[in-house]
């Protein structure tokens, strides 16, 4: 804020700059200065080596197209605070010659910094967009950091934090952030209009969107994170990542040698965490190595962008995450913690070998799906419809729980091993005597196997049966002939407590009568010699009555 002239009378003034040391000068003269529109021209190119004092009011830069460079070996800051603005057609350069140091701070509501473009190529870049401040570049380049294009490396590494409601970092073209790290938080922004590249370049980058209202997004493209780099953006905590509105993709280590890492929720390695959301129409994975983590703890998250490519899909949080898109990706699936669910039929990749750990569950819910393999050491949970498998199926001490689909393995490189517990939730077929071969629960077709003709010990039904009805059925491998590859359910007489039933009736109807209030009411009318009616109006007509004792009763 502005203060005091020294004579204590306001004075308004502009103040001109052409080199650093009149712009020291000029800025302790306009923060001296009672009124907050005083503004600081800077007539001529030149670069702040030092550490600046803060920049309460107006910054502009004339002639159009003159550059201002905020670097120095020593390291050079910059900071614009409550209210102050900076506007310039030319580019502010932060960090931007190789062996420097460069920092640019804008800080409060109304703050702001405009420029064509921000280049930050080849030093040491630490920006920071705080508590309402915006930094915005308009101009044909936009934000580059660590290199001048997406594919040109400067070497440069920026330090970019963007914290508090209002806050943002925006680019009316692309945003480039090859190496360094990445904090939007508290309901930042970070936004470019054309594609956002993150980690585009070897070198390293890790960024973090986290809290509610936070946002990372291209406005009309897409998100690209490792495309020849490496990469980790972990979106946590009610946080957004958006491209093109859900129109666009976010695309994963887009080339050979790049590689890239998408966490929802924790970081890999961390405590599972509170999920973001991936607006996006797929996440795909490229030439290099792609990865998709859902180490999350919400007990309902929806995932709706399908999954394709080489990426490969870890569950590994104590979550339950439904999938929505129609996923083709090809990497590794491994389920080691909470629940992958599928929330529409195939979403589950059929390109992808799943494996699901001792604490993870895969389920299919009600709707087909198709894997290339399946290991399975946890849960499968399938409530109706078929999971086909087309290669090998292998139960490592797994469940295979079923509500009335079926177990499905296609082909002749499907095949069963291993042991699984079956385990049956509900059939609509059970409660009736089967006939013929049975309710069929395991299905080998194409030439598949299921060690039905051989070791019969790939299934095995939990409890040894199962009831239904009055019926109790066992679990059968091979058909009513002994042949084939199939497993079915098959009623072999009735439950063992059938028997009770008969006499259920009758023990009813014995303890009915043994709770009525008297003996008339247990046992009907007293019928006597002489009629009940007759014998009250006759004096002596012979009469009965009823008595119990209790032979526990003392005299």
């Amino acid at each position: 804020m502005a203060g005091l002239a020294a004579s204590g009378v306001a004075q308004a003034a502009d103040f001109t700059a052409a080199n650093e040391a009149e712009l020291i000068t000029a800025i302790n003269q306009a923060n001296a200065s009672a009124d907050p529109s005083s503004t600081i021209t800077l007539t001529a190119n030149f670069t702040v080596t030092g550490v600046l004092p803060p920049i309460r009011g107006n910054v502009a830069v004339n002639p159009a197209g003159s550059n201002t460079a905020v670097e120095s070996v020593g390291g050079a800051a910059l900071t614009f605070e409550g209210g102050a603005s900076y506007g310039t057609l030319g580019n502010l350069q932060v960090g931007n010659a190789a062996g420097t140091t460069g920092a640019l701070t804008v800080q409060g509501a109304g703050s702001a910094v405009r420029t064509v473009s921000l280049l930050g190529s080849a030093g040491q870049v630490n920006i920071s967009v705080l508590d309402g401040g915006l930094l915005t570049a308009t101009g044909p380049s936009g934000v580059r950091l660590g290199g001048t294009s997406p594919t040109v490396s400067g070497g440069g590494v920026a330090n970019v934090r963007v914290s508090g409601a209002g806050s943002a970092f925006t680019s009316g073209v692309g945003f480039v952030h090859q190496r360094g790290t990445l904090e939007v938080s508290n309901g930042g922004t970070v936004e470019g209009r054309a594609a956002v590249h993150l980690g585009s370049m070897p070198g390293g980058f890790t960024g973090v969107v986290t809290g509610a209202g936070s946002r990372l997004a291209s406005t009309i493209a897409t998100i690209n994170l490792g495309a020849s780099g490496t990469a980790t953006l972990t979106v946590t905590d009610g946080a957004l990542i958006s491209a093109n509105s859900g129109n666009s993709a976010v695309n994963l280590a887009a080339n050979a040698g790049g590689s890239a890492v998408l966490n929802i929720g924790g970081a890999a390695g961390a405590a599972a965490a509170a999920p973001g959301t991936v607006l996006a129409s797929v996440v795909n994975g490229g030439l290099g190595t792609a990865v998709l983590n859902f180490n999350h703890n919400a007990s309902a998250y929806g995932f709706a962008p399908a999954i394709t490519g080489s990426t490969s899909v870890n569950h590994v949080g104590s979550g339950v995450t439904t999938l929505t898109g129609a996923s083709t990706y090809g990497g590794a699936t491994n389920i080691t913690g909470g629940t992958l669910r599928a929330g529409a039929v195939n979403v589950f990749s059929a390109a992808s070998a799943h494996t699901v750990g001792a604490s993870g569950t895969l389920d299919a819910g009600a709707f087909n799906q198709t894997l290339s393999a399946l290991n399975n050491a946890g849960t499968v949970s399938l409530a109706s419809g078929t999971l086909t498998v087309t290669g090998a199926y292998v139960g490592n001490g797994g469940t295979l729980q079923l509500g009335g689909g079926r177990l499905v393995l296609d082909g002749a490189g499907a095949s069963a091993s291993g042991n699984t517990l079956l385990r049956i939730t509900h059939f609509d077929a059970l409660g009736a005597e089967t006939t013929g071969d049975g309710i069929e629960v395991i299905t080998a077709t194409g030439g598949a196997t299921t060690t039905a003709q051989t070791t019969r010990d790939a299934f095995r039904l939990a409890n040894g049966v199962v009831g239904g009805g009055a019926y109790q059925y066992r679990l059968v491998a091979a058909d009513a002939n002994g042949a084939g590859e199939n497993w079915y359910l098959r009623s072999e007489g009735y439950r063992a407590e059938v028997a009770l039933y008969a006499v259920v009736p009758e023990q009813f109807r014995a303890l009915d009568i043994a709770m009525l209030a008297n003996r008339q009411q247990r046992m009907g009318e007293l019928r006597t010699a002489i009629d009940a009616t007759a014998a009250s109006a006759r004096p002596g007509a012979a009469s009965s009555a009823w008595t119990a004792t209790s032979p526990n009763r003392a005299p």
